[in-house]
C-alpha cells in the first residue's frame, strides 16, 4: 500500500488527503456554524476512549502510534464530512459520487470474477489472486477483505432506492445494480444478510410510527426464544448462512467465548483472543472487537454513538419536513441498521468502509438542520443528475432549502 513515513507515523493516500482537505477547511473557514450535537459529542468520546484505555493503560509505544492513526483517521473523516456536508444540495452530491464510486467498484469485481485476477494489486495492499472458499470466487476489489468490499455495497443499497424513487431514476437504478453485483460477488453471508435487512427496513417505511412497538416486540421474543430454547439466543448465529462454506458457527463461537470471558476483557480490554479456540484470533464481530479492545466502557460509548444516531432518525420522522426529506432520514437509518446487522459478521478496518459509515453517521448527525429548513421546489439550484422530485409537483423539480441566494 502506498503511503509516506514521517517518524514512524505511517501517513496513507487517505490520511494525506484528510491533511490537505483540513487545510482548505482552515483557509476557508468552512468550520464556522458547525452546529455542535450529540452525535458529534459521542464520536469524539468513543474515539478518545478507546485511545486512552488502549495506550495509557496497557499500550506500549508501538499501540500508541497505532492508535494515534486511529484518532486521526477517525475523527478526521467524521469531521471533514460534517464540516463540508452542511445542506440537502451536499448530501445529494455525495451520494451521486458514491453511485460513481460503486458503479467502478461493480465492474472491477465483475471483472476480477471473470479473470480471478485483481487489477487492484498493482496499487498494493490487497492479492493479484482472487480469494477462493468452496470454489467459489471472492472478489474484493480495492478492499483489505471481500466482506469489507460487500458491505460497502450492502449498506448503501437503501439510499440508492431512495435516490431511485425521489432522484433521478438512472442513477438510482445504477447504484442499486452495481451495489447489488459488489454485495453479491463478493460471495459473503453477512453483505447478504446485511443488505436484506437494509432493504426490508426502507420498505418498512410505511410501519415508521411503530418503530417502538416493533423494538419492544422484538425485545419481548428474544426474551421468549431464551425461555424455550436449550442454547443461548445467540447460538442463532450459528445456524444464519447463506453460502454453505460460511462461518457462522465460528460467529456463535466466538460470541460465546465473549460472554464466558467476560471477566477478562469487561475493564481494559484484553490483548489477544487467540486463547480463545481455534481461530478465534480473529475477531469478526465489532461489537466484540470494540469491547475486547477498549473494554465495556468502550463498547458502551460504541452503542450510545449507533443510538443516538437512531434517536435523530426518530425525531426526523415525527418532524414537519416534507415527505422526502423523512424517507431520506428513514432510508439512512435502514442504512445503519443495515451497518448493524454487518457488525455481527465482521470488524471493520480500512479506509474505505469507513468512509461509508462515518458518512451516515454526519448525514443524520445534520437531521435536525435537515428537517427545520423550509424547502420549495426549484429547478436550477442543484445539477440535474441529483435534482429530487417532490411528490405531486413537475417532475425534475428538486428539494433545496429556501434562502435569499435562490429565493
Amino acid at each position: 500500500m502506498q503511503r509516506v513515513v514521517i517518524f514512524g507515523f505511517d501517513f496513507t493516500m487517505l490520511r494525506l488527503l484528510l491533511l490537505l482537505g483540513f487545510i482548505r477547511i482552515i483557509l476557508r473557514s468552512e468550520y464556522r456554524g458547525l452546529n455542535h450535537n450529540s452525535i458529534d459529542t459521542a464520536v469524539l468520546v468513543f474515539t478518545m476512549l478507546t485511545f486512552f484505555i488502549t495506550t495509557l493503560f496497557r499500550g506500549t509505544m508501538a499501540d500508541i502510534v497505532n492508535k494515534l492513526g486511529f484518532v486521526y483517521s477517525t475523527l478526521g473523516i467524521y469531521f471533514f464530512i460534517r464540516f463540508t456536508i452542511r445542506e440537502m444540495d451536499d448530501v445529494l452530491t455525495t451520494l451521486s459520487v458514491f453511485v460513481f464510486v460503486c458503479t467502478c467498484l461493480a465492474v472491477s469485481m465483475v471483472i476480477e470474477q471473470r479473470t480471478g485476477h485483481n487489477f487492484f494489486s498493482i496499487f498494493g495492499g490487497v492479492p493479484s489472486l482472487t480469494w477462493i472458499r468452496d470454489g467459489k470466487l471472492r472478489s474484493q476489489g480495492a478492499f483489505a477483505h471481500p466482506l469489507l468490499a460487500g458491505a460497502f455495497g450492502a449498506t448503501l443499497l437503501p439510499v440508492f432506492f431512495w435516490v431511485r424513487r425521489y432522484g433521478k431514476k438512472w442513477i438510482g437504478a445504477l447504484g442499486i445494480f452495481a451495489t447489488a453485483l459488489i454485495t453479491i460477488t463478493a460471495f459473503s453471508s453477512g453483505p447478504i444478510l446485511a443488505a436484506l435487512f437494509g432493504i426490508t427496513g426502507f420498505f418498512c417505511w410505511s410501519m415508521r410510527y411503530s418503530v417502538r412497538a416493533i423494538r419492544w416486540g422484538f425485545l419481548l421474543m428474544l426474551l421468549l426464544l431464551s425461555l424455550v430454547m436449550k442454547a443461548p439466543v445467540y447460538a442463532l448465529v450459528g445456524r444464519i448462512t447463506i453460502f454453505g462454506s460460511s462461518t457462522g458457527y465460528h460467529r456463535y463461537i466466538l460470541i460465546n467465548q465473549a460472554v464466558e470471558r467476560f471477566g477478562e476483557w469487561w475493564l481494559l480490554g484484553t490483548k489477544s483472543t487467540a486463547h480463545w479456540g481455534w481461530g478465534l484470533w480473529d475477531v469478526t464481530n465489532q461489537y466484540i472487537a470494540v469491547g475486547v479492545d477498549g473494554g465495556i466502557t468502550v463498547l458502551i460509548a460504541f452503542i450510545i454513538m449507533i443510538a443516538f444516531a437512531f434517536r435523530n432518525v426518530g425525531d426526523g420522522i415525527r418532524s414537519g419536513a416534507p415527505e422526502p426529506v423523512k424517507y431520506l432520514l428513514w432510508a439512512f437509518g435502514s442504512t445503519l441498521f443495515a451497518h448493524t446487522v454487518a457488525f455481527m459478521g465482521m470488524a471493520y478496518f480500512g479506509a474505505q468502509i469507513y468512509l461509508n459509515w462515518y458518512f451516515v453517521l454526519a448525514v443524520l448527525a445534520l437531521a435536525p438542520k435537515l428537517t427545520a429548513a423550509p424547502y420549495f421546489v426549484h429547478r436550477e439550484s442543484v445539477p440535474p443528475e441529483v435534482q429530487v422530485a417532490v411528490p405531486g409537483r413537475t417532475t425534475g423539480s428538486c428539494l433545496t432549502k429556501n434562502n435569499k441566494a435562490n429565493g
